[in-house]
């Protein structure tokens, strides 16, 4: 009987003794545990850190292998996360991840867990990327999140800038002229003359700008109730004409304000408003080194080769290298012969693709409308006509006499010849089209880059110079 105690005791000892050094064992597994788990987060902290001086000494691509490495450590906080896709995403800025940078930025703006300076920089990053990308309605809304940022002076009148360009081409007037109201009293306390809407400071407001902004959004009764529809469409027309498509959306805005669903012009055409500012504000954001081009061919089974025909003159200038430095997009349509539905396929062309010049094939009987609607928005209207020996424009047929035939002796005679690889003698269509692309063509650089309302300033005031255009060719000057 003692022994059974004996054993009993010792075997009560070892599981005491046992379940102590358990004890002991998972206490230490615990505390190493903690330590790495610490010494992680430490790390990770410095990472941080380092990449955030990396990134204030402006050594991107330094800081941005460390903002990644963030992204990739499974142990990183949801903080240190949203910081480094902001991080990732300004420096990518002015790179062609534009997709990316609106992600990351969008990403790490959700969380809502930033510090109210870091969320306002991630603001004014995205805020820019919505401007770059148009989105205007979702730049706004943006806006309206962060009421009150906390940025610099500097970049703050940028933020304001851009918010109410947003609210403009959203066309949020109550919005904007709160931007607007912001960005004058900053430009006014700091002295700000100008601020630029783009890092290439080719977009710039200047203080007076804002104010005349300002005045129209403040006073729609500007243009009396005296005057009749025709008095603002004179003036309207004239702003466009001069290529002043800003103050032609003031007008055009302006009119809006006084109920009218449209203007209706002095010849008899009554457009929606909404098709017209939709051209205008595509126009003011227009990129000068983008020319697209409408064409209309008759529909017709008859017609197919001169059609083809004229294609493969548009293909010529295409494979030429006259396009350079210049993206051409090309919209093409048909109609039937018949005025309404040609001035019809116009007017898509002109209001929904926003072209900056028109070419009509062979086969029309009545342009009439349709030059009353190009005349109306200053697009330069040429018919090519293998059936005449210069280019014919609808408005005054006498307009252009005859031009250097580019495709047939000129500059580009070996580029057109090997593009259709034909003798030249039987391309009369081709070479019709093919050189009024490059009249076109040597309109925009005569015009230093400018669009269609200089364009057809030259056509129709025969201010746009053969000598000039013999003299970019590098040949003698026509007479």
């Amino acid at each position: 009987m003692n022994l059974w105690l004996v054993i009993k005791s010792v075997k009560e000892f070892l599981e005491q003794l046992w379940y102590g050094l358990e004890r002991r064992i998972n206490f230490k597994l615990f505390f190493l545990v903690s330590i790495q788990i610490h010494i992680t987060a430490f790390a990770q902290l410095s990472v941080l850190d380092k990449a955030e001086s990396f990134f204030y000494n402006k050594e991107y691509e330094k800081s941005s292998e460390l903002y990644k490495n963030i992204l990739k450590n499974e142990y990183s906080t949801k903080k240190d996360i949203a910081m480094a896709k902001c991080r990732i995403a300004l420096i990518n800025m002015d790179e062609k991840e534009q997709l990316q940078s609106q992600m990351y930025l969008e990403e790490a703006l959700s969380e809502n867990i930033l510090s109210l300076p870091m969320t306002s920089i991630c603001t004014y990053g995205l805020l820019q990327v919505y401007i770059k990308a148009k989105k205007y309605s979702l730049a706004v809304s943006l806006v309206k999140v962060l009421e009150f940022p906390n940025l610099q002076a500097n970049y703050l009148v940028k933020y304001y800038a851009l918010a109410a360009e947003a609210a403009r081409f959203s066309f949020n007037k109550d919005f904007e002229k709160v931007q607007l109201k912001k960005l004058e009293e900053l430009m006014k306390k700091n002295n700000f003359q100008t601020v630029s809407l783009n890092k290439e400071d080719t977009k710039k407001l200047t203080l007076f700008d804002v104010e005349a902004r300002l005045s129209v959004l403040n006073f729609d009764e500007n243009i009396s109730s005296e005057f009749s529809n025709d008095f603002v469409a004179n003036v309207f027309l004239t702003k466009i004409k001069d290529g002043d498509y800003a103050t032609a959306l003031d007008i055009l805005e302006k009119n809006i304000v006084k109920s009218s669903d449209s203007l209706t012009f002095f010849s008899g055409i009554s457009i929606s408003n909404s098709a017209i500012r939709n051209r205008l504000v595509h126009l003011i954001n227009d990129n000068p080194q983008e020319m697209r081009i409408g064409i209309i061919l008759e529909k017709s089974k008859k017609n197919q080769k001169y059609k083809q025909n004229f294609l493969r003159g548009v293909s010529a200038f295409l494979s030429s290298t006259a396009v350079s430095g210049v993206t051409y997009k090309f919209y093409i349509a048909e109609s039937k012969n018949d005025g309404g539905r040609l001035s019809g396929e116009a007017f898509e062309l002109i209001f929904n693709k926003h072209i900056h010049t028109l070419l009509i094939g062979d086969g029309f009987d009545d342009v009439s409308d349709l030059s009353k609607l190009t005349k109306l928005f200053s697009i330069p209207l040429l018919i090519p006509s293998d059936k005449k020996e210069f280019l014919a424009v609808s408005r005054n047929i006498n307009d252009l006499s005859s031009i250097k035939r580019l495709s047939e002796k000129g500059k580009f005679n070996d580029y057109f010849a090997n593009a259709l690889q034909e003798n030249i003698n039987n391309l009369s269509t081709e070479s019709q089209v093919f050189d009024s692309l490059i009249l076109i063509r040597n309109m925009q650089f005569l015009a230093n880059g400018s669009q269609s309302a200089e364009i057809d300033k030259m056509l129709k005031d025969a201010n746009w110079k053969v000598n000039g255009i013999a003299v970019y060719e590098n040949s003698n000057p026509i007479k």
